[in-house]
């Protein structure tokens, strides 16, 4: 798309220039390895875009293109199908283009409103060919077209106001100070770790250089629409300004070849290859993000749950052996990050209701949900045994991660799991730990955790866990929440500090 974009409306060195800066910047390596949208949603903004700025020359030159607003739609409508914020930042944008283009054209008033009719209609018609179902399915499931948004519009099942009012927190901004944004742009352009010095090394010349004309003005004022809108309605990830890198290194393949000259030739093929190699670096070397290329998938899946999330990579082990019951099913109370999980599971997000309290705690009190007392123990090992349980998995790490961001439930603490194990709902835990060692350099900590032995060691107060990582410490936010709310989470050895990162509980049998 890239190449055919920069061939049409440059030149062909312009369109494999585009291509070229697209594929070796870090970022889409990056978003290619990690369990992100943003790949997909890179495609689809700029198909879109290519579609839309097709039908407009066609429009320009007298041509029928009903077609290609129809595809602009179905790419657009898939842009939002990948992720909600493909509406704020394809359809929208692209939608209000198609429908002004005739007018900014001068075409006469009268022809301009028959073809934006007809254009609102084929674009409209695309975009819910491609979102529609999905939004069907959240009005049957929900009653909230796009669940969990527009809460105050549609409601939905399974949210209240306390849930959205936590939602808009963690997805809105910190703060609009206008003076920050230089500070923002910069970040986007020059500082951040994963983009390639030829994109905005090369884009700008075109303001300079090709001002005049109106393809490199309209593509730049796209760019400053993702800029703002990402600025102003999102909560300012990296990633979520990752799909307009693609309309950046059009204008930078374009600006590249925009200065004539022997001496611009060299110099500017000196400093692609040099960033070219530079990005390969980055990219072979695991900096960007971990990659085995052509090893076994099996393998590299377990290597990575190992790494990541140890108690998920037990399980799995324990499931293909068929040590776990095949019909049961495992709680996972804090843990989201089931990708790599191989065996039956319930879970929720930290924006959900957590499961664990809707069956634990006794609801007959309208109290704080720290103040819950929980239900008889003989009733809470029904409902376990009702929903097929056999394995309760709390990760702790994270819960402690929700509850200096997002916010999390004061009902989920380790007194309460200590209280189902006393009345044998669940039975003595597997416990996971770190070793937390402090005052040691990057070396040195990279040389302690080649070192350290994995296996089981007992704590000082007699607690047997199994370490199988070396870590820093905590930051001092989360050491003080653990040391107010769940101190038990703490334990020494004599090598150290022991972090107790998470815990696997059988439920029992009959």
């Amino acid at each position: 798309a890239l190449y055919a974009a920069g061939r049409r409306w440059f030149s062909p060195t312009a369109g494999w220039l585009a291509a070229l800066i697209y594929l070796s910047t870090p970022w889409t390596f990056r978003i290619s390895t990690i369990a992100y949208v943003e790949g997909g949603l890179s495609f689809f903004l700029f198909t879109a875009l290519l579609a839309t700025m097709l039908a407009i020359e066609q429009l320009s030159r007298e041509q029928r293109a009903g077609g290609r607003v129809l595809l602009a739609g179905l790419l657009a409508g898939s842009a939002m199908a990948c992720k909600y914020p493909g509406v704020l930042s394809v359809v929208i944008p692209l939608g209000a283009a198609l429908v002004a283009a005739p007018f900014l054209l001068g075409i006469p008033r009268a022809a301009s409103i028959k073809i934006t009719r007809r254009w609102a209609a084929c674009f409209a018609s695309g975009v819910l060919l491609t979102i529609g179902p999905w939004l069907a399915k959240n009005a049957f499931e929900t009653g909230n077209p796009v669940y969990p948004l527009l809460y105050s519009v549609f409601d939905g099942k399974d949210w209240n106001a306390e849930l959205d009012a936590k939602w808009k927190k963690a997805h809105s901004p910190d703060d609009y100070d206008l003076g920050k944004i230089p500070a923002w742009i910069c970040d986007v352009s020059a500082q951040n770790d994963w983009l390639s010095p030829l994109l905005y090394a090369f884009a700008p010349l075109l303001l300079v250089v090709a001002w005049r004309r109106r393809m490199p003005r309209l593509l730049w004022f796209y760019v400053g629409y993702l800029f703002l809108t990402w600025w102003a309605f999102t909560h300012r990830l990296d990633r979520f300004w990752v799909p307009m890198i693609p309309v950046v290194a059009l204008l930078a393949g374009a600006g590249a070849t925009s200065l004539k000259g022997t001496v611009w030739k060299i110099f500017s093929a000196v400093c692609i290859a040099a960033a070219l190699l530079f990005n390969l670096g980055i990219v072979v070397t695991g900096m960007a993000g971990y990659n085995q290329f052509l090893v076994d998938l099996d393998y590299a899946r377990d290597w990575t749950a190992n790494l990541t999330a140890p108690e998920i990579a037990y399980l799995n082990r324990e499931f293909r052996a068929g040590e776990l019951p095949k019909d049961a099913r495992v709680l996972c109370v804090g843990e989201a990050e089931v990708f790599d999980a191989e065996f039956p599971i319930v879970y929720n997000t930290v924006f959900d209701y957590p499961i664990f309290e809707q069956w634990t705690a006794d609801d007959r009190q309208p109290v704080a949900s720290g103040e819950r007392a929980m239900r008889d123990p003989a009733e809470i090992r029904q409902k376990f045994r009702d929903e097929r349980i056999g394995l309760v998995l709390v990760n702790w790490q994270e819960i402690v991660r929700y509850r200096t961001t997002y916010g999390y439930t004061d009902f989920v603490a380790p007194p309460r799991f200590d209280r189902l194990e006393e009345a044998r709902v669940l039975t003595p835990p597997l416990t996971f730990a770190s070793l937390v060692l402090a005052d040691l350099t990057d070396e040195e900590l990279e040389t302690k955790r080649k070192a350290w032995k994995p296996g089981l060691y007992r704590l000082q107060d007699g607690r047997t866990v199994y370490i199988g990582s070396v870590r820093k410490p905590l930051d001092q936010r989360e050491a003080d929440e653990i040391t107010r709310w769940a101190p038990s989470l703490f334990g020494r050895i004599e090598q150290g500090r022991v972090l107790i990162t998470s815990q696997i509980y059988r439920v029992p049998g009959d």
